[in-house]
């Protein structure tokens, strides 16, 4: 079905493609795996036409394709989601499906057209939302299955799905891959872009492993297993990916007490102590997020208090927040943890700025000096400071975000997803540094839908369910079992 032959793509400083081919047959759904930086999402960008092919060739079903664009790949039957949403936050559900391919009766959209077949796609992802919902009002795994009734609409022959599943909950997962089963059987290829390999296992035919811009190796799924996969990925043995817990908490840092907030808090109450990795755990739309946000001061809370080293605390922004010591990895680090047109030097050195040159002109020399740190502390690649954070992988980019939050100086440390579309080799290195700030005293909260990842970064575990505290467990003495029965304990 689809043929991509001795494609090399380069930018500024990179080959991020050296001569890949990629074959994938009709009906298949082939992963297409490989650590951040690999070169996955800007191969199938030039399949979307996104960016330009100089060197290699496309060829869909026998044809090959010339003077690609976006528009012709979509012609021809392709559908790209790619990790980063791409939706109106202002328009309606059915307006985003249809973007760009509106009903028309006399010339005029036919907003009844529109809305009943959105309807008929959204049943079919066994969705239970309104096609006259707002986009802005959804919550982002909601978002996401709107980007996949988008595709959908298309009547798309080759979809591509990148990182589609880093925010479904267990329910939603289960009905998003029974469509995509369906569809293989009909005939609609599917190019499965994910780092979370036991999804590899359950939904793929075929894979392609790609390593540093060039292809590794492509096979049959059921002739590889998860440390083969994740050896040909990064080259080296990951069977010790969690570090080991040397930090002993001390005593309370921070306590929250009876936190409510309409029906997205109800009486959340729990302790964080110094040197502690305290882990949220819950389906989608427990209230996770949100008691981040209430904590650092993005949201208001209308019952119920907060204290800081043993004294109450009132924050009216996140200024507020990060002035008494806090920081925060957000769950969206491209729009809501990094300014990505700018270099690494300028969003580091913005949480800061008076660190520099208090009421004096900014000295740029100090804000590289820093930011250089911060790369050769963290591993950051690309190592050009100038280089802009769009170019980078989610795995760099996520580390420019614990750069920037670091910078401040905080001692406490809440972070969202801190490895959601992060490749094996990156998460270890993630969880490395999360480990090495809490050794030093730091304290941290961490949000995460991944159960192994809780279970083997945290002291104790705090489960949410529909806006309540359910259970607070010891780590050690936890499995993916009881979290799961506390999660769904009020749905």
């Amino acid at each position: 079905m689809l043929s991509m032959e001795n494609i090399t793509k380069a930018f500024p400083g990179v080959i991020a493609l050296n001569d890949i081919s990629l074959h994938v047959e009709k009906g298949a759904i082939h992963a297409l795996v490989g650590e951040n930086g690999a070169g996955k999402s800007t191969l199938m960008k030039i399949l979307s036409g996104a960016y330009s092919l100089k060197c290699g060739k496309v060829i869909i079903d026998g044809e090959e394709i010339t003077d690609i664009t976006p528009s012709k790949m979509i012609e021809k039957g392709v559908a790209v989601i790619y990790q980063e949403l791409m939706l109106l936050n202002h328009r309606t559900v059915a307006e985003n499906i249809f973007l760009g391919n509106y009903p028309t009766r006399n010339g005029i959209i036919d907003y009844a057209t529109m809305e009943a077949k959105a309807q008929e796609i959204l049943n079919t992802l066994k969705l239970d939302l309104s096609p006259r919902a707002v986009i802005n009002d959804l919550s982002v795994a909601k978002r996401q299955m709107v980007e996949i009734a988008k595709a959908m609409s298309r009547n798309a022959r080759i979809i591509v799905l990148d990182e589609p599943t880093a925010v479904l909950g267990e329910s939603e997962l289960e009905g998003l891959f029974d469509v995509i089963k369906k569809l293989s059987k009909e005939g609609i290829t599917f190019i499965y872009i994910s780092h979370r390999l036991k999804e590899i296992f359950e939904l793929c035919t075929h894979l392609s492993i790609l390593k540093d811009g060039k292809m590794v190796e492509s096979g049959k799924v059921d002739d590889y297993d998860e440390d083969k996969i994740i050896r040909l990925m990064v080259g080296r043995d990951m069977s010790n990916i969690f570090p080991q817990k040397t930090n002993e908490p001390g005593e309370v840092i921070l306590n929250v007490d009876g936190f409510s907030r309409g029906r997205e808090l109800k009486n959340v109450s729990f302790s964080l102590r110094k040197g502690e990795i305290l882990g949220i755990a819950g389906l989608a739309g427990a209230g996770r997020t949100e008691i981040l946000r209430a904590i650092i001061g993005a949201d208001r809370i209308e019952e119920g208090k907060l204290e800081i080293h043993g004294k109450e605390v009132h924050f009216k922004s996140v200024r507020d927040g990060i002035s008494a010591g806090l920081g925060i990895v957000p769950e969206e680090r491209k729009t809501q943890g990094l300014l990505l047109k700018q270099n690494i030097i300028y969003n580091v050195g913005i949480s800061f700025l008076n660190k520099y040159s208090p009421l004096k002109p900014i000295s740029t020399a100090q804000e590289v000096k820093t930011a250089e740190r911060y790369m050769n502390l963290f591993h950051i690649r690309p190592s050009i400071p100038k280089i802009c954070c769009e170019k980078m992988s989610g795995g760099n980019q996520q580390k420019v975000v614990l750069s920037k939050c670091l910078n401040t100086k905080c001692d406490i440390l809440l972070v969202d997803e801190p490895t959601r579309g992060i490749d094996v080799g990156a998460k270890q290195e993630i969880y490395q540094i999360l480990e090495q700030l809490v050794s030093e005293g730091m304290a941290i909260i961490m949000v995460s839908s991944e159960l192994p990842e809780l279970l083997g970064m945290c002291d104790r575990i705090m489960v949410m369910c529909e806006g309540r505290v359910t259970a607070i467990v010891d780590g050690r003495d936890a499995d993916e079992e009881t979290l799961m029965r506390y999660a769904t304990a009020y749905a």
